[in-house]
């Protein structure tokens, strides 16, 4: 089985608002169904970000993991959707909110 846990860095893009930026993550899983992942970055260069989410296990092997997360950010936010998928050393995701989508990719931060 593929783990995920550590430290990953990586950037992330808006498709519609031309916004991007740098993104970590640090993945801990929890038990057999999800990850408890704490994301920081930064928003236009001088806003920095953070939240934990917790990513549903959708599908696993050793080589792959797929993982979904939805939660409700608030009004102005709306509800925040991500849909990823996790290989050794990479991951790649899609996500949207409220008037925003777009994608990051992380790599792991070797040890």
């Amino acid at each position: 089985m593929l783990l995920l846990d550590g430290d990953w860095k990586g950037h992330w893009a808006s498709s519609r608002k031309r916004h991007a930026g740098p993104i970590s993550a640090v993945f801990q899983r929890m038990d057999a169904g999800y990850y408890r992942v704490r994301f920081t970055g930064w928003f236009l260069k001088v806003l920095p970000f953070w939240y934990t989410a917790k990513l549903t296990i959708v599908e696993e092997s050793e080589e792959i993991v797929r993982l979904t997360c939805t939660r409700k950010l608030g009004f102005w936010f709306g509800t925040f959707t991500m849909h990823a998928e996790a290989r050794v050393n990479e991951i790649a995701a899609e996500y949207s909110a409220r008037k925003d989508v777009g994608r990051f990719t992380l790599s792991r931060v070797s040890r």
